[in-house]
């Protein structure tokens, strides 16, 4: 009805307004509808860390205004007119406020773009330095020859001096055996035929050294008594072992030995009765040649802890021997052929899951031993390792996620510590086997660039420059190939990109077992270990697997 009673000319031209109207509307929202997708796109690439592109939105708002520079082009010809300011008002004022609200909804998408850009800009920067330097660092010596890598002070991790606090004899006690015994076992080992063993003259009841060791003899009543005595006092102090095995020698002097057989369990005491003329006990530390003499009475018993006999080695001196006396040794200990697999893992959180013993989900029997929880290099404790024949290190970790290891030459820093650990441990114990596993992957890929340079450090550089070393083969199978990160199903929980969950542990544990039982049947990636080995290695198994 309004239209009947408006001119033409004046209705063509607010329909024309209406129409321009429509159709600025319908850009508008086509506009918005464009940033806020651009805007979901955003906020998802702020969580991805992806740049936002910045011509984008500044074309957006070009475009938008321009979009109003038309709008006031289309609305001025009719401006000075009454009649349209009262019927297009309404439709203009909510033109102009859709418009003054999306351009405050591209400020602040434009604000959120900045932030992400800046925030990406210094990651950027970041890896350029990081990429700068593993550069530069290609044309170090340390690089080209990793094997020349030093300790921290400059001088080889061999040749440190290893502080202990282990005692040649833990105590001694006199008159061990009561007098009736004494003259039972007495007359039981004068009719023993004694064989040749090592220079000594010997015999070896109870329990086997090997499998295929057929030289033990069962216990005799008269030795069983006194091991059952024994084996009674070590379960009042709270052992968790037992005596099974006696060794007897009879000799007048001996050379300096140690009962380092790794087929002793790791974590036992020794038993030594002497009986026949009173003499001397000489103990020498390995490390520093210093010795320490006791006296020996008989009939006296003296007690050595499996550890020490990695640090001392001892012979016994008797005086000028008695007429009718013959000297003997009587020597108690516990041991078991899978004890010479005794193992001792030591490593972060992702291996204090691991358990010993028989039964689903643990190591198995076949390889006793313990797990030790070190969260760093500095926290290995080399001293733990004494006795064990396999040493497992499985860390590092926590020491390069650190935010002080930014380049290449922190990632050696933190290898040249490793190293010297290693070093302290084949010092405390040169006759282990020792297994390095490589760092697993985590679930930062920014994180896993240290991974790699790191790990390539340990393998390039550890099996050439230490002797009876392997590196544990198979991490590579917790990588997500296609991501370069953990794999998605070994992750322990959302949000922790560094522990592994049980699946994770049980591929663990494989690698580990597969590791160690390719080195005790001498085979290392098909060849005879033997010929992997570098010289220069000493200790108590030579350059012997």
């Amino acid at each position: 009805m309004c239209d009947n009673l408006l001119p033409v000319s004046l209705t063509e031209r607010l329909n024309n307004i209406s129409d321009k109207s429509a159709e600025i509307k319908q850009v508008i929202l086509s506009k918005a509808n464009k940033q806020l997708l651009c805007e979901v796109s955003i906020k998802n690439d702020i969580s991805s860390k992806k740049v936002v592109s910045k011509d984008f939105l500044a074309c957006s708002l070009i475009d938008m205004i321009h979009l109003v520079d038309n709008l006031d082009a289309t609305l001025k010809p009719v401006a000075d007119s009454d009649i349209v300011d009262v019927v297009d008002s309404k439709l203009s004022n909510a033109l102009f406020s859709q418009v003054q609200e999306q351009l405050k909804h591209f400020a602040e998408i434009a604000a959120i773009a900045e932030s992400t850009m800046k925030e990406q800009k210094m990651k950027f920067e970041n890896q350029i330095t990081e990429l700068n330097a593993i550069v530069n660092s290609l044309s170090s010596p340390s690089c080209r020859n990793p094997s020349e890598f030093q300790s921290s002070d400059g001088s080889d991790a061999l040749e440190q001096v290893i502080n202990h606090e282990f005692k040649c004899i833990d105590r001694c006690v006199e008159n061990f055996i009561p007098d009736t015994a004494l003259e039972e076992i007495s007359a039981y080992m004068s009719n023993l035929n004694f064989t040749k063993e090592d220079r000594y003259n010997t015999i070896r009841f109870g329990a086997k050294y090997q499998n295929n060791d057929h030289d033990c003899k069962p216990i005799p009543p008269c030795i069983q008594t006194i091991m059952d005595n024994l084996n009674e006092e070590i379960g009042k102090k709270g052992g968790a072992y037992k005596l099974n095995s006696c060794q007897v020698k009879f000799d007048d002097h001996e050379s300096m030995h140690s009962h380092d057989e790794f087929c002793v369990d790791p974590e036992s005491d020794i038993f030594t009765i002497t009986l026949g003329a009173p003499g001397s006990l000489t103990f020498m530390e390995k490390l520093s040649g210093e010795t320490t003499t006791h006296s020996l009475l008989p009939n006296s018993a003296y007690v050595m802890s499996r550890k020490s006999q990695d640090f001392f080695t001892h012979r016994i001196d008797r005086d000028s021997p008695v007429v009718g006396t013959i000297n003997y040794s009587l020597i108690f200990k516990c041991i078991s052929p899978n004890f010479s697999n005794s193992t001792c893992i030591i490593g972060d959180s992702n291996t204090k899951a691991i358990k010993f013993g028989s039964g689903k989900g643990t190591v198995g029997e076949r390889y006793p031993g313990k797990q030790v929880y070190s969260p760093t290099i500095h926290d290995v404790d080399p001293l733990i390792c004494a006795s064990y024949r396999n040493i497992v290190l499985s860390l590092g970790i926590n020491d390069i996620r650190q935010h002080d290891i930014k380049c290449y030459q922190d990632i050696e820093r933190v290898y040249r510590e490793f190293k010297s650990k290693v070093c302290e441990i084949q010092k405390v114990n040169p006759g282990a086997r020792l297994f390095i596993v490589p760092v697993l992957p985590t679930g930062s890929e920014m994180l896993n660039i240290k991974v790699v340079d790191y790990n390539r450090l340990l393998i390039r550089d550890l099996p050439q420059s230490l002797y009876n070393l392997s590196i544990v083969d198979g991490v590579a199978r917790f990588l997500d190939n296609q991501r370069n990160i953990l794999k998605k199903s070994m992750f322990r929980k959302r949000g922790d990109i560094l522990h592994i969950n049980s699946s994770g542990h049980a591929l663990l544990v494989r690698l580990i077992k597969d590791a160690i039982f390719r080195r005790h049947r001498n085979i290392v990636n098909g060849r005879s270990y033997s010929s992997t080995l570098k010289s220069g290695g000493t200790g108590k198994t030579g350059t012997t697997a």
